[in-house]
């Protein structure tokens, strides 16, 4: 677990970094230039300003950080558990919390594509929206 946190830590201070240096382009340069005209570095700060990209990474990193470890528990619960209308229902919320961060995964695969587009991070939003919702009923469910 030490391990781990150092590792958020890590994580946290680089997306911080992101989020200061977009912060001071933006505040650098207050107007918007044309985005035609811009070059291939402008326009990527302007769309990653534009998106809240850092604040989305840390929602999505704090999330897929917390449905590890949920599935990791739940994983270890079921193990122990036998077929009963309890466990089923845990090991359906138990897939459906996998299926989606795995996608999250192949989303984020693509960095580049991720940051710029919104509809990646649209979708990225709505994962995260769902799986709080397997996660607690999760939660619920394995006191």
């Amino acid at each position: 677990m030490a391990r781990a946190s150092n590792l958020i830590c890590k994580i946290h201070r680089k997306l911080d970094k992101i989020e200061q240096g977009l912060d001071v382009y933006v505040k650098s340069f207050p107007l918007k230039p044309d985005i035609k005209g811009a070059s291939h570095t402008e326009k990527h700060l302007i769309l990653l300003s534009e998106n809240k990209v850092a604040s989305h990474l840390k929602e999505v990193f704090n999330f897929k950080f917390q449905a590890h470890l949920v599935l990791e528990g739940v994983a270890i619960r079921m193990s122990f558990s036998s077929g009963t209308t309890y466990s089923k229902k845990l090991a359906m919320e138990f897939s459906r919390l996998l299926f989606i961060v795995e996608r999250m995964d192949e989303i984020l695969k693509d960095l580049n594509h991720c940051l710029v587009k919104k509809e990646y991070l649209f979708k990225l939003k709505r994962f995260i929206k769902f799986g709080k919702k397997c996660i607690l009923f999760i939660g619920r469910n394995t006191k």
